[in-house]
């Protein structure tokens, strides 16, 4: 690997349909496209997001095991660009590390089931094809780096041994980019853009209501097993109830704030598409999204197509699941009051509920008179 591969980097928070934006691009004769959202960039992001933690947490540990078995010149170093934080590892590190932040084993378990689970719609079940050859995909990457006569990796040299490991073990070509699905949060696309990664991040930004109404869907398909429409919609707004007060709304805000940011001073390698656009204006917003990456807009992007069979393209465009179901308005009062506020509601908001009141009535007599 003489140099870094040309990397395309789907974004987003979740529901916001980036495994369908991969399938849009996986039959495009200059994309690679990996369909596995394994979370291989947690590895990195931990020791750049706290180094102090986790050198108590890891290196310590390391330390005594390494150096019973394992000259110290044979320990590879990892060196970031940001910060100079350099890191000694080993294979007992780098495993460590894979289980306690990644999907990697989960591949072994798919590879040896012939098969993977579908997140691609709220009311989904079913499962997709994964011919992948896990056992050479490991002992490629251990070996690369290793066995071999590099001695200092950069984090984006070692995350390109996995990334071209996964297309070698499907018995792929590596074509001129590579596209695969970043974690569902801000810090990752923030680590790339400071680790100045050879990338180009398509951050899919879908209305922050709806990624809370696509969660309670989620959470009700998955946790009660309940598939039809009408039964979960009569559990929908006590589900989204509890998520608000769980303050994963006020999370979904922030990132949504910090990402707008993080765009400006990146707009040669960061840009935020549309999650509706994506869904209900797709020719355009595909021919947008080609330009900017500088990939030629070829025929094979009027289609969906996973692993190169070609999909339903009317079962995941032009519509979203979550357009089927109703949140109630006084459920929609929360919404306001953790995007705006309480002050902002008591004296602004035009439509408050009577249930709403209630509840900051409840809420100030807990924290004022208990």
């Amino acid at each position: 690997m003489n140099k870094v591969l040309n990397k395309i980097i789907i974004g987003g928070t979740s529901a916001s349909f980036k495994s369908l934006l991969c399938m849009q691009i996986d039959n495009h004769p200059d994309v690679n496209v990996i369909h596995r959202h394994d979370k291989i960039l947690q590895i990195f992001i931990k020791p750049f997001a706290n180094f102090s933690l986790f050198k108590e947490k890891y290196l310590k540990q390391q330390n005594e095991i390494n150096y019973t078995i394992i000259k110290k010149n044979k320990l590879k170093k990892l060196i970031f660009k940001n910060n100079k934080k350099k890191i000694f590892f080993s294979p007992i590190l780098l495993r460590k590390l894979l289980i306690d932040h990644t999907g990697y084993y989960v591949n072994e378990q798919y590879a040896w089931q012939k098969k993977i689970g579908s997140d691609v719609s709220s009311l989904s079940s079913s499962s997709k094809k994964f011919d992948f050859e896990f056992y050479k995909y490991d002992k490629y990457i251990f070996n690369k780096i290793f066995n071999s006569k590099i001695t200092n990796f950069s984090p984006e040299f070692l995350y390109d041994i996995f990334l071209e490991s996964f297309i070698y073990s499907q018995n792929k070509k590596l074509k001129k980019n590579i596209l695969f699905m970043a974690p569902n949060n801000y810090e990752s696309i923030d680590f790339l853009m400071k680790e100045k990664f050879n990338i180009k991040v398509i951050y899919l930004l879908r209305n922050s209501e709806n990624i809370v109404l696509s969660r309670a869907i989620r959470q009700i398909v998955n946790e009660e097993n309940i598939t039809d429409k009408r039964l979960v919609q009569k559990k929908i707004n006590k589900k989204i109830e509890n998520i608000l007060y769980a303050n994963f709304y006020k999370s979904v805000l922030s990132q949504e704030k910090k990402i707008f940011q993080l765009e400006k001073i990146n707009k040669k390698k960061l840009k935020i598409v549309k999650s509706e656009d994506f869904i209900y204006k797709n020719p355009k917003t595909i021919k947008d999204i080609t330009q900017w990456l500088g990939i030629k807009n070829h025929k094979s992007l009027k289609d969906l197509y996973y692993e190169g069979s070609k999909m339903d393209k009317k079962k995941y465009l032009d519509k979203i699941n979550d357009d089927d179901f109703i949140i109630d308005n006084s459920i929609k009062n929360f919404f306001y009051i953790q995007k705006h506020g309480i002050k902002n509601f008591i004296f602004n908001c035009k439509n408050k509920s009577l249930k709403v009141l209630i509840f900051l009535i409840k809420q100030f007599i807990y924290k004022n008179f208990k």
